[in-house]
């Protein structure tokens, strides 16, 4: 067979093996892959070098035989080990046969609106929290590699997020990605080639943006970038004064200015409320958008905006469940509380005193502006650590910095560090503040005073607030949840771990996460929580922002209150998001009856924020003179001191003036994002479109469902030991053939075909090995025809036909090539072809009632010389029909054509137009059904 006759798709036989042709740029390589073989034994021969006894010779797949005979039963584990072996499918979703779990249609939203576009690609991606932006976000890097736009992709996201960004590329979508950070560059370094830099040899990359912010790795990674890059929690990253804020933002923005980079932003918070943040990143997609004021902006900069930016509520999503496909997009309930309490009389009066002196701290003359702002905030954050927590309190009176800023240090501090509002999640104490330039010898000796009150409160259990945190605890274990603890300062979640550990003793597991743990160590502490009772995590917002706790937790209590509302939006999207299999979760707001800090807080700003969420769906970022409303706010309470503890500050002029510019603030927000909502592109695309083709994608690979009932029938065929237990199958590895028992860790194996999976149990998804290896394993057979294997054909007698009816098993490989690129790629599907009497007569039926066929029942037996002859003439019928079956190849192929046009008409007519089947159709299988006389 001479090389040019090789082309892509055809079936050849080398080295005593059937291989598949694959399409290769070089005409001198012969890329091939094994006859049922996975995509990773593909194997690539350099013609001019080939040995002269090694003849390709083309080959046609063997029809089934009278050996291949046998039960029915088998039948439907044959198509669904054909099918789920599919990786590159037909449809236009080219990647979908690569994806370990069943896509939804609202996720192929983002990746229709990024194929849309004119390359770079350029995507915004804001959807609420909780509703799965990490998998669309990947879903579009994984459809750019299978089309060939990209070999290589970077996600770039805070330190803490790498591991899990990792084993959801690996999990999900079955690629090893490795981590760029500090305690990993080193062991990288060691595995490259001498003449290859890490950045440029791995082609999956997971990126610390601290690690790589750094000026002289940002040159590095610019050097080596990949093509595409997804930036997590990219709020992170808008410009602002402090310095590590400018450095994440350098680094984005010079990859941003390479117009040949794709780039996928994400945020559930892309907004923190100030314009110039937001319009930062909205630059990054294209520079014109930086000009965009989203309240004043024209038709045409929204419409021009809108095919770079999604962003959906849950209710959008909820609006896409699938009616014909029967999907549900479920989300937990949540429901709210607020928890009072009132503090013991020796901690309030302390409190008291720590206003008064805040006052006199806040109040006193200094020199320059600047200075007098450091002792606002110093004052402030006194009176914010004491009445965190007794220990914090501590912690920062005992602590005094030796040294006076100098005025470019004051430059840093331009941004003030008792707030929130930069999205940090420094949980350190702002005790540096506390210097000679803010307070005065006297004011450091009351608070030492303090300091030693404060240890008596700990010493003697004198702490309300801390009690009513293990009532509220103890009473959430009782109805099942297990709640996340949410603190302010690193000294406060380690006194609250303490102190519930020294309560519930061995009733319960207590972790404590704060920013003074590494990221492994982060991972690796609620690691250790799975399978315990009554677990409860104690963390800081260092676990606030992107990190999964769904499939451990189900409830949050803000031990301290944030003083941005997007800050509560975050913590709580911890366990209230997708694949939340609690039914609801539970969220507390831990508040002092006679804290007049807590009291403002949860007023003015927290309660009005849930308001508007749940008025109109959508948390509208904290408004953007937020800092001088917290200012006004807290300057009253200062400057009232002790007094501001036993009266209602909410008569105050000042307070409600105060309140009235929040209402004010908020309701231009809310404005302007219910009216920039409306232009968004992706409400131009059709749920039920994308619906249809995706269900047509799902039938050709076969869905979640499929892989459960392939899985334990296929176990159950071969003679496993596979048994339900709860919400999976307890698998044993006794007897299982080696490669199958190779998977097991130990002598047994938890699965589920769920996700989240319960606790214990591996998921089980279609390219999971256990999977990929059984339809190997039962394939192999039944070619080999070997004793027990699956039946290629089977002749039965039933009464569910009237007259002789047959259905074959057919695969299909084509040929899909893009006119754009002439890129080409093989494709394989499977046909289900039935007929009554013979193919010609044109009594044909539709692929539902052949598959009804396959699941019948057998009512009559028919001698084996009987089932041989129905066999051969039905081989006979077949030979004969082979122009009928070459038309029914082409009909397939024009079926595929016309998904792709309709694709292609969606995606401004880029995507793949040409597809041609090879001819003839492999026969897997052929079944004969005699009706029951």
């Amino acid at each position: 067979m001479n090389a040019t006759e090789i082309k892509p798709g055809k079936l050849v036989q080398l080295r005593d093996r059937e291989w598949v042709v694959l399409p290769s740029a070089d005409k001198d390589i012969l890329k091939v892959k094994p006859l049922g073989g996975s995509i990773e034994e593909t194997a690539e021969i350099f013609l001019p070098f080939s040995f002269e006894n090694e003849k390709i010779t083309e080959v046609y797949f063997p029809k089934p035989s009278k050996d291949d005979i046998g039960d029915l039963h088998s039948a439907k584990l044959l198509y669904d080990a054909v099918r789920l072996s599919f990786r590159d499918a037909a449809g236009p979703f080219r990647s979908i046969a690569k994806y370990n779990f069943t896509p939804r249609a609202y996720q192929m939203v983002p990746l229709i609106m990024a194929l849309k576009q004119e390359y770079p690609i350029r995507l915004f991606i804001a959807d609420d929290v909780g509703i799965g932006k990490t998998i669309e976000s990947l879903m579009i890097a994984r459809e750019m590699l299978d089309r060939g736009v990209i070999k290589r992709f970077a996600v770039i996201c805070l330190p803490h997020l790498c591991d899990q960004w990792q084993k959801e590329i690996k999990e999900k979508f079955g690629l090893d990605a490795v981590i760029f950070r500090s305690s990993s560059a080193a062991k990288l370094n060691r595995q490259v080639p001498v003449n290859q830099e890490p950045l440029e040899y791995f082609p999956f990359q997971v990126v610390s943006i601290d690690y790589m912010k750094s000026a002289t790795r940002v040159a590095q990674f610019i050097n080596n970038c990949p093509e595409m890059i997804i930036v997590d929690e990219v709020h992170t990253a808008a410009t602002d004064k402090t310095k590590s804020k400018q450095q994440r933002h350098e680094l984005i923005k010079r990859i941003a200015k390479d117009r040949s980079k794709h780039m996928i932003l994400l945020s559930a918070t892309p907004h923190s409320g100030k314009s110039e943040q937001f319009q930062s990143l909205l630059g990054l997609l294209h520079p014109s958008f930086l000009d965009i004021d989203m309240g004043k902006a024209s038709r045409k900069q929204k419409q021009k905006l809108a095919q770079h930016y999604v962003q959906r509520r849950r209710a959008d999503v909820i609006k896409w469940e699938g009616v014909r496909y029967n999907q549900t997009t479920t989300f937990p309930e949540k429901e709210n509380y607020e928890v009072a309490y009132k503090q013991t009389p020796r901690y309030l009066q302390l409190q008291q005193e720590i206003m008064g002196l805040a006052k006199s701290i806040a109040t006193e003359k200094s020199s320059t502006k600047s200075r007098q702002t450091l002792r606002y905030w110093t004052a402030l954050g006194l009176i914010r650590g004491v009445m965190s927590s007794p220990e914090m309190g501590v912690a920062m009176l005992e602590k005094r910095a030796k040294k006076v800023y100098d005025e470019e240090e004051e430059i840093l501090l331009a941004s003030n560090p008792n707030t929130e509002d930069d999205y940090g999640i420094n949980d350190a104490s702002p005790s540096h503040l506390i210097t000679e330039d803010t307070i005065s010898n006297s004011q450091w000796s009351q608070l030492k005073s303090m300091s030693s009150v404060l240890e008596k409160i700990i010493e003697n259990n004198q702490d309300a607030k801390i009690e009513a945190l293990i009532k509220l605890i103890k009473k959430w274990h009782e109805e099942g949840l297990s709640p996340i603890v949410y603190c302010r300062f690193i000294k406060t979640a380690e006194y609250v771990g303490r102190c519930l550990k020294a309560h519930f003793k061995k009733k319960a597991s207590i972790t404590v996460v704060t920013s003074q743990d590494p990221d492994e160590m982060r991972k690796e502490k609620v690691g250790l929580m799975e399978g315990q009772q009554n677990r409860v995590l104690v963390a800081t917002d260092c676990m606030s922002e992107g990190i999964n706790l769904q499939e451990l937790f189900t409830a949050v209590i803000h031990y301290d209150l944030p003083w941005n509302p997007n800050r509560l939006e975050q913590r709580e999207g911890r366990v209230d998001r997708f694949g939340q299999a609690a039914p609801v979760v539970k969220t507390a707001l831990l508040y002092g009856e006679d804290n007049p800090m807590d009291g403002i807080v949860l007023k003015v700003l927290l309660q009005k924020a849930r308001e508007i969420k749940k008025a109109i769906g959508i948390s509208v970022p904290f408004p953007e003179n937020n800092q001088s409303i917290m200012e006004t706010v807290t300057r009253a309470i200062l400057i009232k001191g002790e007094t501001a503890v036993q009266g209602s500050l909410f008569s105050d002029q000042e307070l409600l003036d105060a309140e009235a510019n929040i209402d004010n603030a908020y309701s231009k927000i809310t404005d302007i994002e219910e009216a920039s909502r409306s232009m968004y592109a992706q409400h131009s695309i059709k749920a039920q479109e994308i619906e249809n083709d995706l269900i047509e994608a799902l039938r050709l690979i076969g869905d979640m469902e499929d892989v459960e009932s392939f899985v334990v029938n296929a176990l159950q065929y071969i003679g496993a030991d596979i048994q339900k237990k709860g919400d999976g199958y307890i698998l044993r590895a006794t007897g299982l053939p080696y490669a199958l028992s190779h998977l097991f860790k130990g002598d047994k194996m938890m699965i589920s075909f769920r996700t989240p999976a319960p606790e214990g149990y591996d998921y089980v998804a279609r390219n999971h090995p256990l999977v990929d290896n059984l339809c190997q394993i039962l394939l192999s057979q039944a070619m080999a025809n070997e004793k027990d294997s699956i039946a290629r054909s089977s002749i039965v007698r039933t009464s569910a036909v009237e007259a002789r009816t047959t259905v074959v098993l057919m695969r299909v490989r084509n040929v899909i090539e893009s006119m754009a690129s002439k890129n080409q790629i093989v494709a394989e599907e499977l046909l289900l072809f039935g007929y009554r009497g013979f193919p010609e007569d044109g009594d044909h039926l539709d692929e539902e009632s052949c598959m009804t066929l396959l699941q019948s029942v057998a009512d009559g037996e028919l001698m084996k010389s009987e089932r041989i002859q129905f066999l051969q003439d039905t081989l006979s019928d077949i030979e004969e029909s082979e122009e009928l079956l070459r038309e029914l190849g082409k009909a397939q192929a024009q079926k595929l054509v016309e998904a792709h046009d309709r694709f292609r008409a969606a995606v401004r007519g880029k995507q793949y137009q040409v597809v041609e089947p090879i001819l003839p159709m492999d026969v897997m299988g052929i079944y004969v059904f005699v009706p029951k006389t």
